[in-house]
């Protein structure tokens, strides 16, 4: 079976995704004649495709009207867990400790110290309990923080204190509310996150690592003006890379980082890539391969999702 790579890596990371999916039967960059193709953002059907490897967790990039009913498409949600998990917890000491805060003063030639935050004992909510959710959980866990899970499914984790039935229900329990829920689908954008449940929001830190849309941009900035004690923590803003500006000084920004920062998929650059965006290219091989090998493969995508 025929598989392409579509994106552009390195001789090594090309050599490992090879081991992976075994044999010589992958090559590199579009090919129409492909069985598999493993993409980012451009793909190339042809009559013999039957599988459609994304390699970013989101799909909501993909024309779906383009690709026939027969073609499994599969998005490679929870590739980025761990590193999604650790940019949650830097934008949360960023608060909490106050480390840019008091660098600052230092370098100043201020020497003032100040009572810092402690998540120790602290309740912390998972809105959307997906790879990226149980990860940030093991994370708060370790930290002796009390977790509550927001999911659709049963949430069947140990890490997980309790399982709530609305996200309303997480907000008014939590003092810290990280938003995890899956990439954009017609049900998620338009802002699950809106005046409901930022009004029930009875803690400090909301930190959202999913898509800038899941949250109501003017029911969060409303939110905000009105509460300059609590904070927005966001990897993601909405109408980006366009900024509009003026920002609340109440919400923190990173440029859409979390997942390892800026990779080679989209062409520009050389072929190196993050270990973050190698680890990812790798999972989505091993997905490719469970396919060849007959078995389930995992994240097949709903196209009624977003179709």
């Amino acid at each position: 079976m025929k598989v392409s790579l579509n994106i552009r890596v390195d001789r090594n990371t090309f050599e490992e995704c090879r081991r992976i999916v075994g044999g010589d039967g992958l090559v590199m960059g579009p090919d129409p004649e492909a069985e598999v193709q493993i993409f980012g953002r451009e793909f190339v059907l042809g009559r013999n495709t039957k599988m459609l490897q994304c390699v970013y967790a989101g799909v909501n990039h993909i024309d779906f009207t383009r690709i026939p009913e027969n073609v499994l498409v599969c998005s490679n949600a929870g590739a980025y867990s761990e590193s999604v998990a650790e940019q949650v917890f830097a934008l949360i000491f960023h608060i909490t400790r106050k480390v840019c805060y008091f660098n600052s003063r230092t370098h100043a030639g201020e020497f003032r110290q100040e009572p810092v935050g402690f998540l120790y004992g602290k309740t912390i909510s998972v809105i959307g309990y997906g790879g990226i959710g149980a990860q940030v959980a093991r994370v708060a866990k370790a930290l002796g923080m009390k977790v509550i899970g927001y999911s659709r499914r049963k949430i069947e984790d140990k890490n997980c204190d309790l399982q709530v039935d609305s996200i309303e229900d997480a907000a008014r329990q939590s003092d810290i509310m990280v938003i995890c829920l899956p990439p954009l689908t017609k049900e998620t954008r338009g802002g699950c996150i809106g005046g409901a449940v930022l009004g029930a929001f009875r803690g400090t830190i909301i930190v959202n690592i999913a898509r800038a849309d899941v949250v109501d941009r003017d029911s969060m900035l409303s939110f905000l003006e009105r509460n300059r004690e609590k904070y927005y923590l966001s990897d993601v803003w909405w109408n980006e890379p366009r900024i509009e500006v003026p920002i609340p000084d109440n919400a923190v920004l990173t440029p859409h980082v979390a997942g390892g920062g800026p990779n080679p998929s989209a062409g520009g650059g050389d072929d190196t890539v993050s270990d973050v965006f190698r680890l990812a290219i790798l999972r989505a091989c091993e997905n490719v391969r469970d396919f060849m090998q007959g078995n389930a493969p995992r994240n097949v995508v709903r196209r009624e999702d977003y179709v």
